[in-house]
């Protein structure tokens, strides 16, 4: 069953499960380019998420979860994974 998070007024569904599914806003920044950003930490776990997916070769969790990044953390999405 996938939970529903509320977050700025708006109900959002997660794409997956996630260890938090609380608002606490936490850092996190791209191995790649050393850029950070902040968001709520229930997003950092579908953050974690897609990077455990790319590593495990989960190419369909991976594309489910970036898909919902994309639409729900478009700016943190261009931070940490474009």
């Amino acid at each position: 069953m996938t939970e529903t998070i509320q977050y700025n007024n708006k109900k959002i569904k997660l794409p997956c499960g996630v260890l938090y599914n609380d608002c606490e806003m936490v850092g996190e920044t791209n191995p790649y380019s050393g850029e950070g950003c902040k968001l709520p930490r229930f997003a950092r776990d579908v953050y974690i998420k897609i990077k455990n997916a790319e590593i495990e070769k989960d190419y369909k969790t991976m594309n489910k979860c970036i898909f919902w990044f994309q639409k729900h953390f478009t700016k943190e999405y261009f931070i940490l994974l474009d």
